[in-house]
């Protein structure tokens, strides 16, 4: 009959104590010089690029030109609204949202704008306590918004 090594208890509880001051000296130690900080895009509640129910879906597009978002919202298509947001660093998001459910909002900073394109629907931004910022008319005009005290958008009212 062979039996197995004897490990020493001594010997197992060091090395184990050894890999949890490795792991605690890893997870506080700072990332390397040069890297990236993480970046959060704007970001919406109650978003469905997959559709609802098999309905339209809805869009996001980040990371684009100042170009880009003037076109997204000069072209917002109809029964649609349109919402830009910048990402901080000269690069804007872009929302093509369907459906009238209200939304909270996320990492909007700065100054953006709102398309209305729906049908006869006006579009709601509203300050933290729910009140309203402003209404934003069905008439295919973009509006600009400072996203800074503005916490929620109801696309139908």
């Amino acid at each position: 009959m062979t039996s197995a090594p004897r490990v020493s208890r001594k010997g197992l509880l060091a090395a184990i104590a050894a890999f949890m001051v490795l792991l605690s000296a890893l997870s506080i130690s700072a990332p390397p010089a040069g890297a990236a900080e993480s970046r959060r895009w704007p970001e919406l509640s109650q978003y469905w690029p997959d559709g609802r129910n098999g309905g339209p879906r809805e869009y996001a597009f980040h990371d684009v030109s100042t170009d880009t978002r003037n076109y997204h919202l000069n072209h917002c298509p109809r029964g649609y609204l349109c919402v830009a947001a910048g990402e901080g660093d000269g690069q804007h998001t872009v929302f093509i949202l369907y459906y009238c459910t209200s939304r909270s909002l996320y990492y909007f900073h700065d100054r953006g704008a709102v398309t209305n394109n729906q049908y006869g629907s006006w579009a709601s931004v509203m300050y933290e306590d729910h009140s309203p910022y402003t209404l934003i008319e069905s008439n295919n005009r973009s509006v600009s918004i400072p996203w800074d005290p503005i916490y929620y958008l109801d696309p139908c009212i």
